[in-house]
Formats: C-alpha cells, sequence, structure tokens
C-alpha cells in the first residue's frame, strides 16, 4: 500500500499540479494527509532502535502541550507550528526498516519528477508572470524535496548522468531561490568529488560559470544589487540576535521558556510578515516569523533540541542503508534548507526522508522490528 501510493497517487498528483502557477496551500496539505495515511498504515509495527526516540519525542511533545496550551494558555496552533518536527519525528520512528520500494522503482519515479519539474518550471518562468515558478508549493520547500530524490540516487547507483545533472541545475537556476542555489552547489560537490578531485582544471570553469548565473539570480532577486542589510534573512537575523543578547547558559542549551512570544519591538520590526504573526490576532508573534528554522529552533528548543534532532536524523539514514557520509550530505540539504525557511518542520522535507526510507538501497538490515500491540 505504501509503494502504492507513493509511485501510483504522488505521480498523478503532481500531473494534477500542472494546472497550478501560484502557489496554494491545497498540495502542501495533500502531502501531510499522504504522509501521516502512510504513517497509520505502518504503525502497527515499530523497529525497537527508536523506541527510545519514540518515548522521547512523546514526553517532550505531551509534557509542552500540557504547559504552554493547558497552563500558559497558549494557542495549541501556535504550539503545534513550533513543535511539528517532534509530530514528524514520532510519525519516523515507525517508519524505519519498512523497505517498499525497490531501486528500479524509486529510479523510474525519480525521471518522471524530475523531468515535470523541468517543464512546469519552464513553462510558468516564459510562459506566465510568475518570476518564481512552482510545482507544488514554494519552490524554496520543493526544491529542498527533489534534491534530496536527487541525492538518493546518487546513493543508489554511485553516479548521476550528465545529462540528469543538467536538468537539476536548470530546474534549480529556473526557480530563482537563493537557498535553492546553495543546495545547487552543495550537492553538486558530493556528487561530482571525484571527478572534480581528478580534473579540476576542467570542474573550475564549469563552477565560475555556474556561480556568474547564480550571482546574476541573487542580484535580480534583490533589486540589482546584494546589499545585504536589505534581505529580509538579514533581518530575521539581527532580532535573533536581539532576542538571545540577554541570555543565560541554560537559556542557549535548552531555548525559551515554553513557549514563548518574541517582543514586542521585535514583532513590531516585523510587522510586515502580519500571515506570521500568533493565531491569536493580538500582535504577538514567536519564532515563526523568523523563517529559518536553525534560528527558531535554537530560540525554542535550544541546542540541546537541534543536537537531538540531527543525532535522530542521523540514525534513521544509517539504519536506512545511507552511509556516514550520505547522511551528512542529505541532513546538510535539509540544514541549508533551514538557513531560510523551516527545512525540518515542512513535509517537503519528510517525504523526501520517506523516499530514503523506504527504498531499498541494496544493504541488508537485521529484522528488529516488534508489534505496538506489546508494548500496551
Amino acid at each position: 500500500m505504501t509503494k502504492n501510493i507513493l509511485l501510483f497517487f504522488l505521480p498523478i498528483i503532481s500531473i494534477i499540479a500542472i494546472e497550478q502557477t501560484y502557489m496554494t496551500e491545497s498540495y502542501k496539505m495533500l502531502f501531510e494527509i499522504i504522509f501521516f495515511f502512510i504513517v497509520f498504515l505502518n504503525s502497527s509495527k515499530i523497529n525497537k532502535n527508536f523506541l527510545s526516540y519514540l518515548l522521547i519525542f512523546s514526553v517532550y511533545l505531551i509534557g509542552s502541550l500540557i504547559y504552554a496550551v493547558f497552563y500558559k494558555r497558549e494557542n495549541i496552533f501556535d504550539f503545534f507550528l513550533i513543535y511539528k518536527f517532534f509530530i514528524y519525528g514520532i510519525s519516523i520512528c515507525f517508519l524505519v526498516g519498512k523497505t517498499r520500494i525497490t531501486s528500479k522503482e524509486f529510479s523510474k519515479f525519480y525521471y518522471f519528477i524530475s523531468y515535470l519539474f523541468l517543464f512546469k518550471y519552464l513553462y510558468i518562468k516564459f510562459l506566465t508572470n510568475n518570476s518564481r515558478p512552482i510545482l507544488f508549493y514554494e519552490n524554496n520547500f520543493e526544491l529542498m524535496f527533489l534534491a534530496m530524490l536527487f541525492y538518493l540516487m546518487f546513493t543508489i547507483h554511485g553516479e548521476i548522468r550528465k545529462r540528469d545533472q543538467i536538468i537539476i541545475i536548470g530546474i534549480f537556476l529556473l526557480s530563482g531561490s537563493r537557498s535553492g542555489l546553495l543546495i545547487l552547489f552543495f550537492v553538486l560537490f558530493f556528487v561530482n568529488y571525484k571527478v572534480i578531485k581528478k580534473k579540476l582544471i576542467y570542474a573550475i570553469p564549469v563552477m565560475i560559470a555556474l556561480l556568474l548565473v547564480a550571482y546574476i539570480i541573487m542580484k535580480d532577486r534583490t533589486g540589482g544589487g546584494l546589499d545585504i542589510e536589505k534581505m529580509d534573512r538579514f533581518r530575521f537575523f539581527l532580532v535573533f540576535l536581539d532576542e538571545i543578547k540577554s541570555w543565560n547558559f541554560i537559556n542557549f542549551l535548552f531555548g525559551n521558556e515554553r513557549i514563548t512570544s518574541l517582543s514586542c519591538e521585535s514583532c513590531e520590526k516585523l510587522s510586515w510578515y502580519k500571515n506570521s504573526f500568533s493565531y491569536k490576532n493580538d500582535g504577538s508573534c514567536y519564532s515563526v516569523i523568523l523563517h529559518s528554522y536553525l534560528l527558531r529552533v535554537i530560540l525554542d528548543h535550544g541546542i540541546v533540541g537541534l543536537s537531538v534532532i540531527l543525532l535522530f536524523l542521523t540514525r534513521v539514514l544509517r539504519y536506512s542503508g545511507i552511509t556516514l557520509k550520505d547522511s551528512f550530505v542529505v541532513i546538510g540539504i535539509v540544514v541549508i534548507n533551514g538557513l531560510s525557511v523551516s527545512s525540518f518542520n515542512s513535509v517537503f522535507f519528510v517525504m523526501g526522508l520517506l523516499f530514503v526510507i523506504v527504498t531499498d538501497t541494496y544493504m541488508e538490515k537485521p529484522n528488529l522490528l516488534i508489534s505496538t500491540k506489546n508494548l500496551n
């Protein structure tokens, strides 16, 4: 059933998505439904190696919910936006070790989705008035998903054809996404590391050409200049620094009290992002308004929270047959995305991770699944 949903329904949804030229929440919500339905289908058994994470995430989530929502009377929707990864983390525990898709089946899906991305981005870029092409949702998010699939292809086959690399380069350059360009350079470096090492003299001109194109795109995104002080992400970072300037050592370890709104001054500075303000509609705002997940997770969960997330995902990837180096690259894609948007808190991250988890990478893994009925 998991295979059918991913390899049959997702292509159908992708084809339907061709008709939309401007961003809506519809496909994002549909991806959420698909992900949690797959989790439900796989909830009868859990890998015993991940019981500890299931317990830690559940206790942290429920304890914070009781304190923040029922005791402090914070809005429950604000709470779930801040704690969304831990809901995903609990869900992921039920998916580890349950291979359903062969590498051949995944390869066919990847070629389909990458060509569809290219077609849709070309269509929107040159035949509509939208300068930021999308397939499903804002391209900052869906490019992370595509990059994870692209690198999974590399981990399976050990190489990526030049034609497929040109296609992915074209998609990312068409996107106009600055975080997407960083992900592109990051992934291409590791995919072509052996070639770069052996034929540096040929690789340098290609990298220079890509950097020039990236420079032109970034200038276009900032109105013809590269004044960092005018970039919204730089302004978010300054607000973040204001919020932590009075922190003590404990705050850096565990973040703010569950859940803590930003200061009135910070919310005022970011008043043009009204859509990211609190659901309470009282003029307050939370870390969500900073967009960057790396800033958000430190404010809300501290360095310890971020470390637990990274360790958990590393273990998930390693158990799913991904080497330590490749695990670093996959997580690196999401971390780079987290410089700009919600990365680990995004359904496009967990959908990309889902493919990594359920695709057979030809590495034998012991059967450590136990029935959840025995946990009652």
